[in-house]
């Protein structure tokens, strides 16, 4: 949690935590992150705890926002063996306020969105199930957007591109490409309205600190979810040239 943390500091406390340790707030956070590997490496193999997935689980965020695309993805491999041995893999029929299976539902979803983004970007396969046979549906009227909200709608999303074309590498021609890009439009345009990408309502700022970020980084996948799949899934030169095509006979740009 502090190697996350420290990776994403704002210019004021990198320079109050640059001046107490004596080191750049970059080194600080590697530093913090080297000490969580070495303390998961004393856990005896075979010893596994919701603990030590969520352990992983932040380990593969640190990765992400380092860039160290390939290092998640081996850690996304061994996050998900860990949740397959925690049970975490079978589907509850019934709602239950266990909080520690509510934990390791959030953490596999997590994992699941993960797994997609990185399969996008390595072309790697993607080697997670879906826990829900029909996704739970966040709550998009309430008075005040939860601390997860975003991550259910990244889920949500995730969870209904996987049903229909199972792995990114699915996604091969230019009519592919075009449905999927409507999917996650028709997705985006339900987002509620502080996560707007087009003039969202910013008047529950103060009220609610969290809505900031999230909606950097709502708004952040549903730009990449819209441009990555047509480079990353093999159709990239079709696309383009489909798209050069249809130009060129004085059809608008189906990326504008």
């Amino acid at each position: 949690m502090c190697a996350c943390v420290t990776q994403h500091l704002d210019l004021d406390s990198q320079t109050t935590l640059g001046i107490h340790l004596a080191q750049p707030p970059k080194d600080v956070s590697k530093a913090y992150h080297d000490a969580g590997t070495r303390l998961a490496e004393a856990i005896p193999a075979g010893s596994y705890h919701l603990i030590n997935l969520q352990w992983k689980v932040l380990s593969i965020c640190w990765f992400k926002g380092e860039a160290k695309f390939t290092e998640a993805w081996h850690t996304i491999g061994l996050a998900v063996q860990e949740a397959y041995e925690l049970g975490l893999h079978k589907s509850r029929h019934r709602a239950t306020h266990d909080i520690e299976v509510q934990i390791g539902r959030r953490a596999w979803r997590v994992l699941y969105c993960w797994n997609w983004q990185l399969s996008s970007i390595l072309g790697r396969p993607f080697i997670m199930n879906d826990i829900d046979s029909e996704p739970e549906l966040p709550d998009l009227k309430g008075s005040a957007p939860t601390p997860t909200l975003h991550i259910k709608l990244q889920y949500q999303l995730i969870s209904s591109l996987a049903k229909r074309w199972q792995t990114p590498q699915n996604i091969n021609s230019p009519s592919k490409v075009r449905d999927y890009k409507k999917m996650v439009e028709h997705h985006v345009s339900s987002f509620p309205a502080v996560f707007a990408l087009s003039d969202p309502d910013t008047s529950k700022d103060a009220e609610w600190p969290w809505v900031v970020t999230h909606r950097y980084y709502v708004q952040t996948m549903a730009f990449v979810c819209t441009r990555d799949t047509a480079a990353t899934s093999g159709s990239g030169r079709v696309f383009s040239e489909d798209v050069a095509n249809r130009n060129s006979m004085g059809i608008s740009s189906l990326t504008r």
